[in-house]
């Protein structure tokens, strides 16, 4: 009669369809290295949320210009932009801080979406009090900070 080894665990080593993904891996790697799960998703929706921002603030330019050719009715539409853009870029610069904590991003794009934020809150104020030596070359940065961190989001992939 033969005996009954006590261990539920496979014999892996004879039992090459019984190998596990991690003996594939770098064990030298430590894990906390590894970008989790969650990582991964807040990078995609830190992607997605830039990109949404990006559409949003280029078309911030547009309605300023049919606004300044005498389309009045694009105000309203150039101040609802402005409130959109800014819920965005703050929920993209969370979604960069989780991708930042939870995995191996790196710290600057939460950093540079966090002052975008603020540079859309400074933009809107003097927006609404028609300072337009300042507002202009504001959102003329506004754009040019998004399109960078857009480009460089997509690649990062």
């Amino acid at each position: 009669m033969r005996a009954h080894s006590r261990s539920s665990k496979p014999d892996t080593q004879h039992d090459p369809e019984m190998t596990t993904q991690f003996e594939n891996q770098d064990l030298d790697e430590p894990a906390d290295d590894r970008p989790t799960r969650s990582a991964r998703w807040a990078a995609w929706a830190f992607r997605v949320l830039i990109t949404v921002a990006a559409v949003f603030l280029f078309n911030q330019a547009v309605l300023a210009g049919q606004f300044m050719s005498g389309t009045f009715e694009a105000l309203e539409f150039h101040a609802l932009g402005a409130t959109i853009s800014e819920v965005v870029v703050l929920v993209a610069a969370v979604a960069a801080g989780l991708a930042r904590f939870r995995g191996r991003y790196p710290l600057w794009p939460a950093g540079v979406t966090a002052l975008l934020f603020v540079a859309i809150n400074v933009q809107e104020f003097v927006g609404e009090q028609r300072i337009l030596t300042v507002h202009i070359p504001l959102g003329v940065s506004i754009i040019v900070v998004v399109s960078g961190l857009t480009v460089w989001a997509w690649r990062e992939s």
